[in-house]
């Protein structure tokens, strides 16, 4: 890979005598670990360093990670001069992705506590060259430190001797905002004055004009940027207590990205470390082999270096792989042990115990802590009965672990109940099994899921299902689904009891349920049903059906389509109300009505002819005796003619009102409009007389009706407020059509001579009159005859009225039907 990173020079910068012989031995220790590392190894593959589902997780997640990138932390991660990322940690971000066959999304930041604010959003994944402080940690989890470099107190040359971190009390000390040596100094209290700026040049710079006493800042940033930036009055005057080890940092809810990381940093050879460090640490050491000291420290050096060379090339070859072998093996453990303790930490939903072969806890995560509400400090070295289980579960829980003990075989899972320090009763769902001890003995893991909120959701749902159950049962109302994909029926226990059929039998598919209906019910279910799953328009059927023992009833059968989140058609669902008992008052109903109806019809038929016989036969009479007749007896003629008359016309009206719904035409679809103009054209001569002006608005529908009882009813309506006007003032009547959802609603409102509230409820009831016969003629049944034909349209009729001559109102409410409706919204005036 060519390399286009610009060499990074420095100057010899003063140093007290500690930290030079820190830095020269560091060279030393770094040239002899290139001359035993030997050549390179060959790089690993991402198939070889990750699991196939690290991989796989890997490739389903590049996309979204976002590596931060800080464009002033030289030499570790700053820009060039072609304004691309470079620096020491930045090249093991290169080999990492090259091993690991990826390549991050990069996103740049001035600051590291820009970084963090956007790692605590979720937008940042990846922050490079970080070290791990105990505030950090509770956003970021860490990879093993891959750089260490000491953080060094940088003064002016004009303030002489060495200093530690005591010297700077009293002192104004310029600290980088974020980095953990400000962290790790200010928890001390040290004494001194904090100047906190936004990055490393900012505080050497504040040292360099006075503004500062003194700067803390790593050593390989610090001898960078006093070479890059020409700043020749400062040194570095000691180091602090604390080394920045540089690492890689995710959130911490991103156990497996954390994994990844560290397997590809695992992965990078001692050869190819070496080549990352030689580009950068030994172009920043180079004042170091100006100094003639550093020759004569490393001449000695070398010399010692060359004996044992000797010695070593004749150690036992065996034993030399043997001891590379066993430190491999530790190197390997000690990170899967680290990483899987960095896992379970992050379980965020599973509690995780580890016990001794005793049964004492040895490992207890942060689930742990929320589930039972022990602290890790606490519960570790205790057991697991004298934390959760009563004592009465601890016998249980013992033997459970010694038939573990026993078999090696897993526990689980299963569900139990314990109880949390607080005395919370929870449900767990568990799993225990074996792990070797480094005793060789067996101790035991734990994993617990918190199901409690399930438990408590199915302990509701089994309440919901009874109280549904026992629900339907009162009503006599079941309910059932139908799998269209494989004609599988589920039923309630109600459906069970309405077909009389025990509750442990499984429900017949669906072509067996042939059995349980009349074939004509069948026939029409069948319809219903194959034109529900082919158009989703749901249906409500009247079946008759078969019990046990062939005896019969009737139910009610609603159903509609259920589908999926494309709408395709899945399934069926409905309801079935027994309805046999209401279908056999109905028909007694039916029964005792129609013959109500025909003694009714038999009684105003049959007595109008014995009527008009008296009316006739006085008329007769009358004019036979007209000479012998003085006024009172002429009078008492003309009241026995009047009666008969009347009589008759009652007679009459009885059995116009026993005909409706049987001698009618039987219902169409009809223009409402033309309804009411032909009502009105019968009426013209009663307007007229009354000079009576008639209003006519609002939409006429197409209505499904019987044509001449619908007529009947709108001319008893109109006719009515046309009769009862007030005299002396000229009647208005406005006559309305709307249409509401699916029903039809025509009202007729007018000025006339109105109803006392209280008196409404008389209204619709045969031969209930409000008026006087003196004052208005009729029989008193035109709107019981009105109520009847609304009602049997499967309508109603209802009034309102503000009093005495305040004018009244009358609403006819019938259904539409389903046909659409052709509307007309004119309107007009009739005089």
């Amino acid at each position: 890979m060519p390399d286009n990173r610009k060499t990074v020079t420095t100057t010899p910068l003063p140093m007290v005598g500690k930290v030079s012989k820190i830095r020269c031995f560091a060279l030393i220790y770094a040239l002899l670990s290139i001359f035993f590392t030997g050549f390179a190894c060959s790089s690993s593959s991402a198939e070889e360093i990750l699991t196939p589902e690290e991989r796989l997780w890997l490739t389903n997640n590049q996309s979204r990670i976002v590596l931060a990138v800080e464009t002033g932390y030289a030499p570790f991660v700053f820009l060039d001069s072609k304004d691309q990322p470079t620096g020491l940690a930045h090249d093991y971000i290169l080999l990492l992705e090259s091993k690991l066959g990826v390549h991050f999304k990069q996103e740049r930041f001035s600051s590291l506590d820009d970084i963090f604010k956007k790692v605590r959003s979720g937008e940042v994944h990846i922050v490079n060259a970080v070290t791990k402080t105990p505030q950090r940690s509770t956003f970021l989890a860490f990879t093993e430190p891959f750089i260490s470099v000491p953080n060094v107190i940088v003064t002016r040359k004009d303030r002489s001797g060495q200093m530690r971190e005591e010297n700077l009390s009293g002192l104004r000390v310029s600290l980088v905002k974020s980095y953990a040596v400000t962290e790790s100094l200010t928890n001390k209290n040290l004494g001194y004055a904090p100047d906190l700026v936004p990055d490393d040049l900012s505080a050497l710079l504040s040292v360099s004009f006075g503004r500062s006493d003194a700067a803390v800042i790593d050593l390989a940033t610090a001898s960078y940027l006093i070479t890059q930036k020409g700043i020749t009055n400062l040194r570095v005057a000691g180091e602090t207590a604390f080394d920045i080890r540089l690492s890689m940092g995710v959130p911490i809810d991103e156990p497996v990205l954390l994994s990844v990381l560290q397997k590809g940093l695992g992965a990078v050879t001692n050869a190819e470390r070496q080549e990352i460090h030689k580009r950068w640490i030994n172009a920043s050491s180079q004042s170091i082999l100006s100094d003639w000291r550093f020759w004569a420290v490393a001449g000695g050096v070398l010399f010692i270096v060359l004996v044992a060379i000797s010695g070593i090339l004749i150690w036992n070859r065996t034993l030399r792989k043997q001891i590379a072998e066993r430190k491999e093996a530790e190197r390997k453990l000690a990170r899967s042990e680290a990483q899987l303790r960095a896992n379970l930490d992050h379980t965020p939903n599973v509690a995780i115990q580890w016990y001794d072969a005793d049964g004492r806890v040895t490992y207890w995560n942060p689930a742990s802590e929320r589930l039972f509400g022990w602290r890790a400090e606490e519960a570790i070295g205790k057991t697991l009965d004298t934390l959760i289980f009563n004592p009465g579960e601890t016998a249980e829980f013992l033997r459970v672990l010694g038939r573990i003990r026993e078999s090696g075989e897993p526990y689980g899972p299963y569900e139990v109940e314990i109880h949390t320090r607080n005395g919370r009763v929870c449900w767990t769902l568990s799993t225990i099994f074996a792990i070797p001890m480094e005793d060789e003995r067996l101790g035991f893991a734990c994993m617990d899921v918190d199901i409690t909120e399930r438990k408590q959701a199915e302990a509701a749902l089994r309440r919901t299902t009874e109280e549904l159950q026992e629900a339907q049962r009162i009503a006599h109302m079941g309910s059932w689904r139908l799998d269209v994909a494989t004609n599988q029926v589920t039923w309630s226990e109600e459906l069970y009891r309405m077909f009389g059929l025990p509750p442990d039998m499984l429900p017949p598919d669906y072509p067996v349920h042939q059995k349980l209906f009349t074939p004509k019910s069948w026939d029409k279910l069948n319809e219903a049903v194959r034109n529900t799953r082919e158009t989703g328009i749901p249906y409500e059927l009247e079946l008759e059906m078969i019990k046990t023992g062939d005896s019969k009833g009737w139910m009610l059968a609603r159903g509609e389509a259920m589908r999926d989140a494309s709408g395709a058609i899945i399934g069926l669902r409905g309801v079935a109300l027994d309805i046999t008992e209401r279908k056999l008052v109905m028909q007694e109903l039916k029964r005792s009505n129609a013959e109500l109806e025909q003694f009714s019809y038999a009684i105003s038929h049959d007595m109008r002819q014995p009527l008009r016989m008296i009316s006739s036969y006085l008329q007769l009479l009358e004019k036979r005796l007209a000479g012998q007749l003085d006024g009172d007896k002429r009078e008492f003629f003309n009241f026995a003619i009047d009666g008969a008359q009347r009589l008759d016309k009652m007679l009459l009206a009885l059995l116009e009102y026993s005909r409706v719904g049987r001698k009618g035409e039987p219902p169409e679809w009809v223009e409402s409009r033309a309804l009411l103009d032909e009502a009105l054209r019968f009426l013209q001569p009663a307007i007229a007389e009354a000079q009576a002006e008639i209003k006519v608005t609002g939409d006429w529908p197409r209505v499904f009706v019987s044509r001449d009882e619908m007529m009947r009813l709108i001319q008893n309506l109109i006719g009515n407020a046309v009769k009862y006007r007030v005299a002396g003032r000229k009647p208005e009547i406005i006559v309305r059509s709307e249409t509401i959802d699916k029903e039809w609603r025509l009202s007729v409102a007018d000025n006339g001579v109105g109803i006392l509230p209280d008196q409404i409820h008389r209204l619709f009831q045969v031969f209930q009159r409000l008026q006087t016969q003196a004052a208005y003629e009729g029989t008193g049944i035109g709107l019981a005859l009105c109520r009847k034909i609304a009602e049997h349209h499967g309508g109603h009729i209802t009034a309102e009225s503000a009093g005495e001559d305040q004018g009244s109102r009358f609403y006819v409410h019938l259904p539409r039907g389903q046909e659409e409706s052709a509307s007309t919204g004119d309107e007009r005036r009739i005089e």
